[in-house]
C-alpha cells in the first residue's frame, strides 16, 4: 500500500500472464541470447545511443525470446484504486439532488363554514407553482459500500435508493383569483385562506411527484452520475446497486404543518376553525 502526496490511497496489484518459466528453455537458449545482447550493445554503444535506448533494445531482445518461448519476463500490471479512495470522493457529494420537476396547480379551493347553524359560507380559489426535487444522501456513504469484482473487472457501489429531498412553494406565485361568501355579518380573512391554500399545495404537488415516479427518474440519474463519477477515478466499469427503503422519509419542507387552529374535516371536505 503506498500513499501519495495528495492523501489518496492506491493498491497495486501484479498480474502474472502466461505459464510459468521453462527454466531447460532459458539455460537452452542463454548462449544465442548472450551473444545477440553483445551485438545489440556494441552497436548502440558505437553509435552513440543513450542509456535508454540501450535498455530499450535489451528489452526488445528478451521480449522475442519470451515470445519463442511462451515466456513472460516483463509481467504487465494494473492499478486498483481502494476503497476509501473512492469514499473520500464520493462523500463530500452530501445529499445529491439529480431530478427536480416543477409543477402547477390552478385550482386550488379552500372553503370553510362558521356561525350558528354554520350560516356562513366562504371561501376561495387559489393558483400556485413549486418544485419537487429527488436524490441520494451519501453521508453515510463508507468503505462498505465499495466492493471490487475482479472476475468482471468493475466496482460494485451500493447506494440508498433515492427518495425526495425538497419542496418548495413559490409564495409571489400562490394567487387568490376568486372568492366568495364575504360579509359584514361573516369577515372572511383571506390570509388565513392563502395559508391553507399553501399548505394544500405543498402536499399535493409531493403526492403528485411521486406518483408521478420522480424516485424512478432520481434512481436512473444518479445510477448515470455516480456510475461516470466513479469510472473517471478508476478507469474501470462501475456497477450502482440501489438499497431499497424500507419507507418513505420526507424531509420537513414536504411536510408542512396547517396554520393553527385549523383542521381538515375529511367527512365534510372542507376547513374547520377550532
Amino acid at each position: 500500500m503506498n500513499t501519495t502526496q495528495d492523501d489518496e490511497i492506491i493498491e497495486q496489484v501484479i498480474i502474472e500472464r502466461g505459464r510459468g518459466t521453462n527454466w531447460g528453455c532459458v539455460l537452452v537458449a542463454f548462449s544465442p541470447v548472450a551473444i545477440c545482447s553483445l551485438a545489440i550493445l556494441g552497436s548502440v554503444l558505437f553509435c552513440g545511443n543513450t542509456f535508454g535506448n540501450i535498455w530499450s533494445g535489451v528489452q526488445n531482445v528478451f521480449s522475442s525470446i519470451g515470445s519463442i518461448f511462451n515466456l513472460n519476463l516483463f509481467p504487465g500490471s494494473t492499478q486498483i484504486v481502494t476503497s476509501p479512495s473512492i469514499v473520500e470522493r464520493i462523500r463530500p457529494l452530501g445529499q445529491l439532488v439529480t431530478t427536480r420537476v416543477e409543477l402547477a396547480n390552478a385550482r386550488i379551493e379552500v372553503s370553510t363554514r362558521y356561525g350558528v347553524a354554520n350560516v356562513c359560507y366562504i371561501g376561495a380559489l387559489h393558483s400556485a407553482q413549486g418544485s419537487i426535487e429527488a436524490g441520494v444522501n451519501l453521508d453515510g456513504f463508507s468503505s462498505e459500500n465499495v466492493t471490487y469484482d475482479e472476475a468482471r473487472d468493475m466496482y460494485i457501489l451500493r447506494i440508498p435508493q433515492p427518495t425526495v429531498t425538497n419542496c418548495q412553494l413559490d409564495p409571489m406565485q400562490v394567487i387568490k383569483y376568486h372568492d366568495w361568501g364575504d360579509s359584514v355579518v361573516c369577515p372572511a380573512d383571506w390570509d388565513e385562506m392563502r395559508l391553507l391554500a399553501s399548505y394544500e399545495a405543498i402536499n399535493n404537488f409531493r403526492d403528485r411527484a411521486v406518483e408521478e415516479d420522480i424516485i424512478g427518474k432520481a434512481e436512473r440519474q444518479a445510477d448515470l452520475i455516480l456510475s461516470n463519477f466513479v469510472s473517471s477515478i478508476t478507469g474501470k466499469s462501475v456497477l450502482i446497486e440501489f438499497i431499497p427503503a424500507t419507507e418513505m422519509i420526507y424531509p420537513r419542507s414536504c411536510m408542512p404543518e396547517p396554520p393553527s387552529t385549523w383542521r381538515y374535516d375529511e367527512e365534510a371536505k372542507r376547513w374547520v376553525k377550532d
